[in-house]
């Protein structure tokens, strides 16, 4: 996800049958939010 992938993208990629387990594995850093408030315009 770092590299851009979105979180459904990688969920499919994992095998994982629910969102919900990706969203588990998946954490988000200071800079991934940055990163993801600049891709928003705010």
């Amino acid at each position: 996800m770092r590299r851009g992938a979105g979180l459904e993208a990688v969920r499919m990629l994992a095998g994982h049958s629910k969102l919900e387990m990706t969203q588990r594995y998946a954490h988000a850093t200071g800079d991934d939010l940055k990163a993801a408030m600049g891709k928003l315009g705010k």
